[in-house]
């Protein structure tokens, strides 16, 4: 199940927890993806390294049944860290002053 890089021969804490919840749900990769709206490669991209965005923390932990802090914490995201946003706070730009 697990797609490893030579880069991160052994998983991250986050691709290690992603492989336990898929394999406790006797789910796919594929599954998953198809759950939270994604391509494949972007679950893929999970287990070679890659930590998932704001918005895809809120879908997993729905998916996954989980409290969100307890995915930042896997994740490595501290809570009250920028990220910790909801979609709709992610996509809003900030107030942007000019200064002359």
């Amino acid at each position: 199940m697990t797609t490893r890089c030579p880069h991160y021969p052994t998983p991250t804490p986050f691709a290690a927890w992603l492989e336990r919840q898929l394999t406790r749900k006797h789910r796919t990769a594929y599954w998953l993806a198809g759950q939270i709206q994604v391509d494949l490669h972007t679950v893929l991209d999970w287990f070679q390294g890659v930590i998932p965005g704001p918005i895809l923390c809120e879908r997993l932990a729905e998916v996954f049944h989980v409290p969100l802090a307890t995915l930042y914490a896997v994740v490595g995201i501290p809570l009250g860290a920028p990220w910790e946003l909801t979609a709709r706070d992610w996509f809003t730009p900030p107030d942007i002053t000019w200064s002359e």
